[in-house]
């Protein structure tokens, strides 16, 4: 069966958000776990076209037992293979996967900076905000893929088998010692060398040399001089993931959210070891810096953030510094890197203003909580998310006279007299009217997508004359009113026009 017809059903309700065993699931992580589910598909394919067995692994296995899907709070997909079936894997993958695929393993991607040690497929290697990725991978942006483990064997000969483990700690140090630049990578390097009877190439990366030789390792023993399987660069760490190799033996097809996936014949076995005895009591445990959606947001806005002195308009750039993106805590609230890019945004846009202001000889003035944020946070008040300018009548109406012509392309003026469905009665200067993910905006709105403007009040002047004043706010709340009453289309709508 090709992998087109594997693919579930979902229906539009499958990627709202809920809540399952008191946890929050984003619409957006149903659709990543969706995206994965098709990646699975497609190595569901090659394995029965090469008569290859998988498994679900770690958080899959136990979201397939426990939850009949993900556990609500994971976002990877996890499976595994016995050794044989995962290298003839990795040797399909690498010329029969679909275009737009791809393999990352210790066998290739060298340059890539890969640094597991199990194998990964992969959507592609980019976020895509394009129509045509968006609708073929249900919504989900993000690089999304499938982690395939490898299973290994350990030797009957408990001798033999120590003295394999203690030479892959050894190489394991050495590996995380030139990773790290430690003082004791050289010593750790001689004693690989001497423990495996090789000659590492030190003119050449010696990371990859060291995970390849953690992968042969690995493969030393056969499946017929062994009982037993673990994930051997885990297993000699931390003693987790060993189990029987007649937990294998065959696959237990079971429910996975909207499909189905295999598990191991004994898949107690497998977990007790990782988990514990009461894997089946739900406990609520981010890992791996979940939701890594956020992660690949990050570093997709930081790859994309040239700065430059002005942008295309001319105006003077403001300059901020990566850690200024960063998330973090002010009086007692978390800012999160998100909001710190719509603050930029923002900021930049008011520049726009500013400049247009001093051109004409205008004055602007913080307002509202921009104000108050000025005086008592100097800068935004943390839990705020907008800015509010005022102006004077006079430079106000100037103001919006040569905005309409001055502001640059991509940049709009809503004002009652631009904007016939525009409802307030203040002005706003926009960045746009939708959101945007292309290089070209991000890299001109400091990596922030979404649309900002900045709220321009205008300050009237009240009469020395009071029954004058108390005349005109009369005259005021009447129009108000009435405008009210226009909008909601209420039964005194014509009484109050007439009013007017």
């Amino acid at each position: 069966m090709r992998w087109e017809e594997r693919l579930p059903v979902y229906d539009d309700s499958y990627f709202e958000g809920e809540v399952r065993d008191g946890f929050y699931i984003e619409g957006r992580m149903k659709r990543v776990w969706a995206a994965q589910i098709k990646v699975l598909k497609v190595i569901e394919e090659l394995c029965e076209r090469h008569g290859l067995r998988y498994f679900a692994d770690w958080g899959t296995l136990l979201g397939a037992i426990r939850h009949q899907g993900y556990i609500p709070w994971d976002d990877d997909l996890d499976i595994l293979m016995l050794r044989e079936d995962y290298e003839k894997l990795i040797e399909a993958a690498q010329s029969e996967l679909p275009e737009g695929y791809e393999l990352f393993c210790v066998h290739t991607n060298t340059d890539t900076g890969y640094r597991q040690p199990f194998a990964r497929i992969t959507n592609g290697r980019m976020l895509r905000y394009d129509r045509r990725h968006l609708e073929e991978w249900y919504g989900c942006p993000y690089v999304v893929g499938v982690d395939i483990f490898q299973r290994d064997y350990l030797s009957r000969n408990r001798e033999e088998e120590e003295m394999r483990e203690q030479i892959m700690r050894v190489v394991i140090a050495a590996r995380g010692a030139c990773c790290d630049g430690t003082p004791d990578a050289e010593e750790l390097l001689r004693m690989t060398e001497e423990y495996c009877n090789v000659t590492l190439d030190r003119t050449a990366p010696l990371e990859p040399q060291l995970r390849l030789l953690i992968d042969r390792l690995a493969q030393i023993y056969p499946p017929e001089a062994s009982d037993e399987v673990a994930l051997l660069t885990s297993y000699v760490l931390n003693g987790r993931t060993k189990s029987a190799k007649s937990c294998f033996d065959r696959q237990i097809w079971v429910p996975f959210e909207t499909t189905t996936i295999p598990i191991p014949s004994d898949a107690d076995a497998c977990l007790r070891p990782i988990y514990g005895e009461d894997y089946m009591t739900p406990r609520i445990v981010l890992e791996h810096e979940y939701p890594f959606m956020e992660v690949q947001e990050r570093a997709y806005i930081n790859s994309i953030m040239i700065w430059r002195e002005k942008n295309s308009a001319g105006v003077e750039r403001i300059g901020f510094s990566e850690d200024y993106f960063a998330g973090e805590e002010r009086c007692g609230f978390f800012v999160e890197s998100a909001m710190k890019h719509v603050w930029a945004a923002q900021l930049e846009l008011l520049k726009i203003i500013e400049e247009i202001c001093e051109k004409h000889g205008l004055r602007y003035f913080a307002d509202w909580g921009t104000l108050l944020g000025a005086v008592r946070h100097q800068g935004y008040i943390p839990w705020d998310d907008d800015i509010d300018i005022t102006m004077l009548r006079e430079d106000y109406q100037r103001f919006l006279e040569v905005a309409q012509e001055e502001l640059p392309g991509g940049c709009e003026l809503l004002s009652v007299y631009t904007d016939e469905h525009y409802a307030q009665s203040f002005a706003r200067v926009i960045n746009g009217r939708s959101v945007r993910y292309d290089r070209q905006h991000l890299e001109r709105w400091h990596g922030c997508p979404y649309k900002i403007g900045i709220d321009i009040f205008p300050r009237d002047y009240l009469s020395r004359d009071q029954e004058q004043e108390r005349g005109r706010e009369g005259l005021l709340r009447l129009v108000m009113a009435a405008r009210d009453a226009v909008r909601e289309n209420a039964a005194d709508r014509e009484e109050l026009l007439a009013m007017v």
